[in-house]
């Protein structure tokens, strides 16, 4: 599944492999903290004013992307390609414009002049729709369109101004199909800076303002901000400048935001905020997510990752599991690690697994591509690529439980749970081990105490070599889970929750699966925290976790 780039652009892959049952999913998780166990959280930003800054100096004119990235699409399971073939390149929209930006002349012996131009601000505009003529997206923005709405191969591309003053613009781009946002906003802020060097001089400074990321309901997102200075030949011409960028992916597609504007912040936020909430697609989805669900991952108290699951009722009647990962760690002030991985499971209404597709890269680079399918008389057959090299290996036999299927036998179990009563199931986690079916446990410990959440159970989740605590919820959804790496703590918590995990056990067919595999179909009358919705409309219910208690 390729990103169709520039040239310089980083092919499609998975290092960091979330899985989309909840024993593959905490052992990739657990990789990923190995991954980033040696970050120095010193090098973390937090909003500094770099070192060296020019006593005076111009605000730099916003430079435009000579290329406009295109996404990446996820195959379904039958569309699989056999080889992976370099994207084509990615020709510019339209002719870079300049806009009309006044300079900024600090006053003389002012030691605040660059924190007052971060802390600039200005009333917001009244909201104005925007709409591509074909009706392939409207949004009501805080925003004025200074150019006609561009379109290009592969989305659209929107010139704005979101301040009351002159010369407050950005872009912003919808795309037609989902984008990796950790590896996009590296590249796209790589683009960026070759522009700035190419129109102000060499860079002086460069360096990771503030790296944020969350939700907007069911919406994951990624922030990055840069500060930096260049070098002119002629002192006077060089230039202080910021990049803020946003991203998200919504319905299956990428938005993009950017702005080299000083300051700000609240109104450039506001805009994304306001275009992800209100986009709206002219070709609605073959069928809506019944459930979706978005956590982070924090490294002591920054976070460096966001991830999203979805599950819905595909074309054949089965159970489609998606889940999203991405993670933006700075190594050091101006050097990004970046991860972005992409999971789909595919199973019977009883949860049994009948294929499993991973995807990611890690630093723009493909590594991974797997493919778990099984045959007839040979059992479960693997093929594709693993950090870089071919793989093609036969699992052997055994039923594997997709994450719906490890939340039904969570749910029988819970009837009878007693602290230190085990349930076990066999899984393929490739994060570990992608060339065997391993033997996970969930040892139940004790449900939280009746005044936190009787809804939320401790439990230890065990697969090979990896052990950690957590505390999940009755749908086997995990609120939180940490673990001690030296004096740091990662964590992965869940933000926001949305829909009924249990929406499949109301379909007739359920019923008959459930008896085929002669297991009762008779599940708690609660059936989690989150409030049952019904998936036949796009408004479901929501809850946005907060406080969720430490196991």
């Amino acid at each position: 599944m390729p990103i169709r780039p520039a040239s310089s652009q980083p092919r499609r892959s998975l290092a960091l492999s979330k899985g989309a049952s909840l024993l593959p999913c905490f052992a990739a998780w657990f990789v990923s903290i190995l991954l980033g166990a040696a970050i120095d959280t010193r090098a973390q930003p937090a909003k500094p004013a770099p070192a060296n800054l020019p006593e005076a100096a111009e605000e730099a004119v916003m430079p435009e992307p000579s290329v406009v990235p295109e996404p990446s699409a996820v195959p379904e399971p039958s569309a699989v390609p056999e080889e992976m073939t370099e994207p084509p390149e990615v020709i510019a929209p339209r002719e870079p414009v300049e806009p009309e930006v006044p300079k900024f002349e600090p006053n003389d012996g002012d030691p605040q002049w660059f924190e007052k131009m971060l802390a600039r601000s200005a009333e917001p505009l009244e909201l104005r729709q925007v709409a591509a003529e074909d009706m392939y997206f409207k949004a009501s923005i805080p925003a004025e369109q200074v150019q006609p709405l561009t379109p290009f191969d592969g989305g659209y591309l929107m010139t704005l101004s979101f301040g009351a003053e002159q010369g407050v613009l950005g872009e912003c781009y919808v795309y037609e199909e989902a984008i990796d946002m950790a590896s996009f906003l590296a590249l796209l802020s790589d683009s960026t800076f070759e522009l700035v060097e190419k129109t102000y001089g060499t860079l002086s400074i460069k360096e990771v303002y503030e790296v944020e990321l969350g939700n907007l309901g069911p919406v994951p997102y990624l922030g990055l901000a840069w500060l930096y200075s260049t070098q002119a030949e002629n002192p006077e011409d060089s230039v202080v400048g910021q990049v803020k960028q946003w991203v998200a992916v919504k319905q299956g597609h990428g938005l993009y935001c950017q702005t080299t504007v000083m300051g700000y912040d609240d109104l450039f936020f506001g805009l994304f905020r306001a275009l992800t909430e209100t986009i709206e697609f002219g070709e609605a989805p073959a069928s809506l997510p019944y459930y979706e669900e978005v956590s982070q991952i924090k490294v002591g108290e920054h976070k460096v990752g966001i991830s999203y699951t979805s599950h819905r009722i595909d074309g054949d009647g089965d159970i489609e599991v998606r889940e999203t990962t991405s993670m933006l760690v700075p190594l050091d002030q101006s050097t990004l690690m970046t991860e972005d991985s992409v999971s789909l499971s595919y199973s019977t209404l009883d949860g049994a697994v009948i294929t499993e597709l991973e995807f990611g890269m890690e630093n723009g680079e493909l590594l991974t591509e797997l493919t778990l399918d099984h045959e007839d008389g040979v059992g479960w057959v693997v093929n594709g690529n693993f950090q870089g090299k071919a793989l093609q290996a036969t699992l052997g036999e055994g039923e594997l439980r997709s994450s719906f299927g490890e939340r039904l036998d969570f749910a029988e179990f819970l009837r009878t749970a007693e602290p230190s009563a085990v349930l076990t199931s066999l899984t393929w986690a490739p994060a570990i081990d992608p060339v065997q079916l391993m033997e996970g446990t969930i040892t139940y410990l004790a449900p939280r105490p009746a005044d936190a959440d009787t809804l939320q159970h401790r439990v230890k989740l065990t697969l090979g070599p990896l052990e950690v605590e957590a505390v999940v919820d009755d749908g086997l959804s995990v609120l939180t889970m940490g673990i001690e790496m030296g004096a740091v703590r990662t964590t992965l918590e869940r933000l926001h929750a949305e829909g009924d995990i249990w929406y499949p056990r109301t379909l007739p067919a359920f019923a008959e699966a459930m008896a085929a595999r002669q297991v009762t179909s008779e599940l708690p009358e609660v059936p989690s925290t989150d409030e049952a919705s019904d998936a036949s409309t796009a408004d479901t219910p929501a809850t946005d976790d907060g406080g969720t208690p430490e196991p």
